[in-house]
């Protein structure tokens, strides 16, 4: 595993622990570390490892039943990481809270390997400038404005809590695509 400190220069020695803010290879990307907890490192892919749609359809759809998730969670994670890369890969328990801003409900709590943060967790990121930016728009778990809706960060780097249909892929919008960005918890121990 390639373990690169920002906030050294790239030929930094190897780490057998990341620190917060380190850029990490695993599996076929880099991912950044937004937490350390236990022996665990809690990371957000750098880029967008695709575009997709929240769901395979325009209906009212909560992060406990839509495609997106499933994906994530079988194709995504079977063909990104070995069988050694998806035993570290650790299962955790995923509130998945009402929408701040619009009270739209967001659905029973999950239990996931990979998923996608949440409006709080990415405004907290952000606001602590723990996440690089991309070149696109990504989704986020939490519920939208509408049932139908799911929420986003812009190209810009700014959390729309009001967020884009959930069958949208961008193609068919006025706006740009939007990617995805998986989050795990990852054992270093």
């Amino acid at each position: 595993m390639f373990f690169k400190n920002r906030r050294q220069h790239s030929d930094a020695p190897k780490q057998a622990m990341p620190m917060v803010g380190d850029v990490i290879f695993f599996g076929k990307n880099n991912w950044e570390v937004l937490a350390i907890q236990d022996r665990m490192a809690l990371i957000i892919s750098c880029d967008s490892v695709c575009q997709k749609p929240y769901h395979h359809s325009r209906t009212s759809v909560t992060w406990e039943n839509c495609s997106l998730r499933k994906w994530l969670n079988d194709e995504f994670i079977n063909t990104h990481f070995t069988s050694a890369d998806r035993a570290r890969i650790k299962p955790c328990r995923i509130n998945n809270d009402d929408n701040p801003n619009y009270g739209t409900p967001g659905g029973a709590p999950t239990s996931d390997r990979v998923f996608l943060l949440s409006i709080g967790e990415a405004e907290n990121m952000i606001q602590r400038h723990m996440i690089i930016k991309t070149e696109i728009g990504w989704w986020l778990r939490s519920p939208g404005q509408q049932p139908d809706h799911a929420a986003v960060v812009t190209e810009l780097g700014y959390v729309s809590a009001g967020g884009r249909y959930v069958e949208d892929s961008g193609f068919h919008f006025a706006g740009a695509p939007l990617g995805v960005r998986p989050v795990l918890w990852l054992s270093f121990g």
